[in-house]
């Protein structure tokens, strides 16, 4: 018999093989200017829908795949400020919404 430890916190139990790759899709949009003297700006909005991704397990410290679909979209707008040569100042910033769906019949 097997023991108990952290990599394997339920021995002698079956376990179902997971996919090693997912059917994702997903798309970007964005523009970039560099109408300010020494600042280039960019700002983007793009989505995700993931079939499965993996989950922390609270129970086990380790990570499942989900058997639900995500899906998540965000826009964020970037900013790098030069003001003069080999300074270059970052500023970012993203906005994220995600939603999972359940199997489940209603």
């Amino acid at each position: 018999m097997e023991p108990v430890s952290a990599d394997n916190p339920y021995p002698n139990t079956l376990s179902s093989r997971i996919p090693l790759l997912v059917q994702t899709k997903g798309a970007e949009i964005g523009v970039r200017t560099v109408a300010v003297s020494h600042l280039q700006s960019t700002v983007s909005l793009w989505y995700l829908r993931s079939q499965s991704e993996l989950q922390q397990d609270g129970d086990t410290g380790g990570t499942v795949a989900s058997l639900n679909p995500s899906n998540r979209y965000g826009v964020e707008l970037a900013n790098y400020y030069t003001p003069v040569e080999h300074l270059t100042v970052d500023f970012d910033l993203a906005k994220v919404q995600r939603s999972f769906y359940c199997n489940r019949r209603r």
